[in-house]
């Protein structure tokens, strides 16, 4: 009986660092950051969002899902799965709020290694539509083509720190 219990717990720590092993060859390592800048927009196309989706959206750095060890005592399959940031992870997000009375409201958000940026949280944008419909905010130009309670079409003129 002594030795089935002990062949039992051999095999379960084999099992153990088999699924760990595994998890290690499924985890990659992280890429160079020149490779990971993302946009969720194109210069000059025409995009319609919805209300609280993203308008804009600018990431440099990567994100991955890790498979890590924590014990059959804290998961039923003894892993849980985390998500990972690089270290030089940032993005930046214009977010559509809605509108009334003419004016669209946004906001602008940043999050610095998984973290919203302490001095911005969230930066309200209210832009008065009857005036102009192109506005300015950091290193994005933005033109307003059409407005409804619920969604906002748009294009992006320009998202570089140089413009004329």
């Amino acid at each position: 009986m002594k030795k089935i219990k002990l062949l039992v717990k051999i095999f379960m720590l084999f099992l153990v660092a088999f699924n760990v092993q595994k998890c290690a060859i499924i985890t990659k390592p992280l890429k160079a950051k020149s490779d990971l800048s993302t946009k969720n927009y194109v210069l000059n196309e025409i995009r319609t969002v919805q209300l609280g989706v993203a308008m804009l959206s600018y990431q440099e750095g990567q994100t991955r899902l890790v498979k890590e060890w924590v014990g059959l005592d804290h998961s039923p399959t003894g892993f849980e799965t985390k998500r990972e940031y690089s270290d030089w992870f940032y993005k930046q997000e214009i977010m559509y709020q809605g509108s009334f009375d003419g004016r669209v409201s946004m906001f602008f958000q940043e999050f610095i290694d998984n973290f919203w940026q302490p001095s911005g949280l969230r930066i309200p944008i209210l832009l008065n539509i009857k005036d102009s419909k192109i506005f300015k905010f950091k290193q994005y130009i933005v033109e307003i083509l059409d407005v409804k309670t619920d969604e906002i079409t748009f294009r992006v003129l320009s998202d570089s720190e140089t413009w004329d």
